[in-house]
């Protein structure tokens, strides 16, 4: 891991499912799927917030703080 840096959240959990698979330690691969499902959606609705226009959703102060925990994600999963 690189410690000045914010790894996207999914290429993390992709790559530690690929290894689990691979050492054959599948006993948390299907918790670690339904992990990185529910990131992704939660990902998109707070994409989809994001697109809203300051009348007719969130204030500034929330548009910042989805911006700030969106960052880890990155522009790609």
């Amino acid at each position: 891991m690189i410690a000045h840096e914010h790894p996207n959240p999914l290429a993390v959990l992709d790559a530690v499912i690929v290894d689990m698979r691979a050492s054959g330690d599948t006993g948390h691969v299907e918790n670690l799927l339904q992990a990185r499902t529910d990131i992704s959606f939660l990902e998109d609705a707070a994409r989809l917030v994001l697109d809203f226009e300051p009348s007719d959703g969130p204030n500034d102060y929330d548009l910042l703080q989805l911006e700030e925990a969106l960052k880890p994600f990155g522009s790609t999963p």
